[in-house]
């Protein structure tokens, strides 16, 4: 309910920028903070140990994918990237990924050679629409892990 616009009496502002006009042209990425200190650690994570859960969607399509991960890193940030877009986007130096200004994440996007479009660091809104995105996300893992009965501890497999 909250992805689309439903006030039809004006219309969106424009940006000035083009239009993504394909998939796979644009990508957001963020990560989502399952657990910040130990001792949400020991309450939060999963039973396979994941803290964190990398989240990356296309903005043309609307096709999202999430990573659970134990740590934040570079290499684990590339690998879903590169997972989500497949092979053949090595051979698309075009692609643009806008995310916060995590260095693992701008990191991974420049290591395969793409482009990076960072927020400003300590200025809101990072990617409204990523994090409009995240909030219907977890909203629906909450409510699969509830109707279906597992354990709060296997939500890494929900996500």
């Amino acid at each position: 309910m909250r992805q689309k616009r439903v006030h039809k009496t004006t219309t969106a502002p424009d940006d000035g920028l083009p239009p993504v006009g394909g998939v796979g042209q644009q990508l957001s990425a963020d990560t989502i903070v399952i657990a910040r200190a130990s001792g949400d650690a020991a309450l939060h994570a999963s039973a396979a140990g994941c803290t964190y859960a990398f989240t990356i969607r296309d903005s043309f399509s609307g096709l999202a994918a999430a990573d659970p991960q134990r740590h934040r890193t570079l290499n684990n940030n590339y690998a879903a990237l590169k997972h989500f877009q497949g092979a053949s986007s090595l051979k698309k130096p075009d692609i643009v990924v806008k995310s916060d200004a995590a260095a693992e994440i701008t990191g991974a996007v420049r290591d395969l050679g793409w482009h990076s479009e960072p927020a400003l660091p300590g200025r809101w809104p990072h990617n409204a629409a990523h994090e409009r995105w995240i909030g219907t996300f977890k909203s629906v893992v909450r409510a699969a892990m509830l109707q279906s009965g597992c354990p709060e501890n296997a939500w890494d497999m929900a996500v």
